[in-house]
């Protein structure tokens, strides 16, 4: 199999597998202008002009070497050359910390899933392939416990602002590489990719050193680690019909009771859901810490506990967490609609000169001292301390302290949004 072609029929089965196709798909494919990305590119396109779908291919402009601004236009291109569109997303030229490649690629999925979300691109193609699902599973045996992440690479995610997909994970390098100079013979060659300083290509070097043997038991362990991964998640759509509470601000209210009575790693497994969902970002809590949390609640009756930038309350076998005082930008509300923080939608009307930021406390205090704004917080059960971590409404500078803009928010992620968290991912 390694010599082979990928067969573009096959291909397109498996993303028949993946999605439910609209009356008029859109796909939305990131290309580096390596070989993998372009292949895929490639054979997209032969699919979407067979059912009829628009193909745009988003190039990230890095800002890593000197040389990215000119590969981007050149990938631009090569692209139209073969009938794609395309667009460069820039990345902003912002101080790199140590992990260089894991802010870069931080930063390059966010610029991809929020160009995603504001075209209406519901699926994000990207073309990670098995060469690549063997280094990830290297990598994080290495890191050692994980309940789910040693399962490897989904080939469906679904995340808050899009679906990815990852058609190619059964497909190796050299099958990418066979089926490409069908296309063409001319891509991008990434000199970081080769740089034994990264861990990334220290593992992939390893990989090409295994025996076909080596690389059967690794792929007979992400199954079996698979099967364990639907079974949490199992247990986690279980518990989220029968002991979650979402409010409209969302704040959780948890059956701690109910929780208990799940194993401990899908005590783990849920908990950790539960803490992305509330403070709005895309990775959760470390294992040990919530293990950590769940050790501390054993015997107690009320506690307050802080985890994963959010403050968890426990009282009378009911946990409520909440985000945590919150460091989000402040926002201009262009076209009537704004997100703040990954978490918040607001929709207003008359929205000329208003921005969304955080409390602050000259407004903080005229809430909580105000009847209207207690009446309207004692209806959604909310105290001063989850204040800090919501939405403030400013005309230019000036806090609007009106209930009705705070009627015009929304939390960004209701429960369908939530259940996508646990829902099967194929793999």
């Amino acid at each position: 199999m390694e010599g082979n072609l990928i067969d573009q029929t096959d291909f397109e089965n498996i993303i028949e597998k993946l999605v439910i196709l609209p009356a008029k798909p859109k796909f939305l494919v990131a290309v580096s202008g390596g070989a993998d990305s372009l292949c895929l590119a490639f054979m997209l396109q032969n699919f979407s002009r067979k059912i009829g779908a628009e193909l745009v291919a988003a190039i990230v402009d890095h800002k890593l070497r000197a040389e990215s601004t000119n590969e981007a236009q050149y990938v631009v291109q090569l692209l139209a050359q073969h009938g794609i569109d395309s667009v460069i997303l820039t990345r902003k030229n912002i101080p790199l910390h140590s992990a260089v490649q894991q802010q870069a690629r931080e930063d390059r999925y966010d610029l991809l899933k929020n160009y995603a979300k504001s075209q209406n691109f519901p699926y994000l193609f990207i073309a990670h392939h098995l060469d690549d699902q063997f280094e990830t599973l290297l990598q994080r045996e290495a890191l050692g416990e994980n309940l789910v992440g040693n399962a490897g690479m989904s080939a469906k995610v679904v995340l808050r602002d899009a679906i990815i997909l990852r058609p190619f994970l059964h497909y190796s390098k050299s099958q990418i590489l066979n089926t490409i100079q069908t296309f063409t013979n001319t891509w991008v060659e990434d000199p970081s990719n080769q740089n034994d300083k990264y861990s990334r290509v220290r593992y992939r070097k390893k990989i090409q050193a295994m025996s076909d043997t080596e690389k059967q038991l690794l792929i007979e362990k992400h199954q079996q680690n698979v099967e364990n991964r639907i079974e949490l998640e199992n247990s986690a759509i279980d518990f989220l019909h029968r002991g979650i509470f979402i409010n409209k601000f969302g704040l959780l209210k948890i059956n701690f009771i109910l929780l208990n009575k799940y194993e401990d790693n899908a005590k783990v497994f849920i908990l950790r859901k539960c803490l992305r969902f509330a403070n709005g970002k895309n990775y959760e809590p470390k294992i040990a810490q919530v293990r950590e949390f769940l050790q501390y609640c054993q015997g107690k009756d009320s506690l307050k506990f802080s985890l994963g930038n959010c403050l968890l309350k426990l009282k009378k076998g009911e946990l409520i967490i909440y985000k945590n005082r919150n460091l989000a930008n402040k926002i201009k509300v262009e076209n009537s609609t704004a997100y703040w923080d990954n978490r918040f939608v607001f929709a207003g009307k008359h929205t000329e000169n208003i921005f969304i930021d955080k409390i602050n406390k000259v407004s903080y205090f005229a809430k909580i001292q105000d009847k209207a704004f207690k009446k309207h917080f004692e209806k959604y059960g909310l105290d001063g301390d989850f204040m800090w971590g919501l939405p403030d409404v400013f005309k230019n500078e000036t806090p609007l302290n009106n209930p009705k803009y705070w009627q015009n928010f929304n939390y960004k992620a209701m429960q369908p949004i939530f259940m996508s968290f646990f829902s099967k991912e194929i793999c």
